[in-house]
């Protein structure tokens, strides 16, 4: 488990490079909207990345933006898993 959450940190770093977000939020149902909001947005979606788990619920994007939200630097998870998904 150990070297594939590595290779997922590797994947996300190189994707966003530069400092870390300060906040990091993980969104629900209704509110993914927020993740567009962002200032400067970047986007990856997840099943990009290696070992990421990927979402099957409608509505859910199943992405990561980093962007400035009232200039701080965010981390938005765009739709999440679900134990009822099937995953551990």
């Amino acid at each position: 488990m150990n070297d594939k959450l590595k290779s997922a940190v590797r994947f996300i770093q190189a994707a966003f490079p530069g400092p870390s977000a300060r906040l990091a939020l993980i969104l629900g149902s209704g509110l993914g909207g927020l993740g567009d909001e962002l200032e400067r947005p970047r986007f990856v979606d997840t099943f990009e990345i290696p070992h990421w788990p990927v979402s099957t619920v409608p509505g859910h994007r199943g992405r990561l933006v980093s962007g400035l939200m009232e200039g701080i630097s965010v981390l938005i998870m765009q739709g999440r898993v679900h134990f009822y998904e099937g995953y551990a």
